[in-house]
């Protein structure tokens, strides 16, 4: 019975020691924001690129994305729309639009916004930390 006792006694120690010091749910959202690999799945910008001439790469106070806002947020990857509204040109011209948005977005990369070619599609990479911008 003693044996049974001192059995019990140090299993009880050795699950009380391996229990973490704080509770699994004591984990921050910060933190798991931190480890995560953040990816949103649309975003408009290629319009202002395009229409406005916005550089992407550097801060825009009236737009809710760019590159800098990606690197502050932890956003890892960003994929860009190509969009054309039926009010910016007729159905005929909506292949030539959608061109010249892609053209915009390939320009600002080669002024200078880093950039890698994946999934047949141009990244806009926000630097050799981490994190990204696709379309394709």
């Amino acid at each position: 019975m003693t044996g049974i006792r001192v059995a019990v006694a140090c299993g009880m120690v050795l699950v009380a020691a391996g229990c973490p010091s704080r509770s699994a749910t004591a984990v921050s959202d910060l933190d798991v924001h931190r480890h995560a690999i953040v990816v949103d799945t649309h975003s408009d910008c290629t319009q202002r690129i395009t229409y406005d001439g916005v550089d992407f790469a550097k801060p825009q106070a009236d737009m809710q994305l760019d590159l800098p806002k990606m690197r502050a947020g932890g956003l890892d990857a960003q994929f860009i729309s190509i969009f054309v509204g039926p009010w910016r040109t007729k159905p005929e011209g909506y292949y030539a639009e959608a061109l010249r948005q892609f053209d915009a977005v390939h320009a600002m990369i080669r002024r200078g916004a880093p950039a890698r070619r994946c999934c047949g599609g141009a990244l806009l990479a926000r630097g050799p930390d981490r994190g990204a911008a696709a379309r394709g």
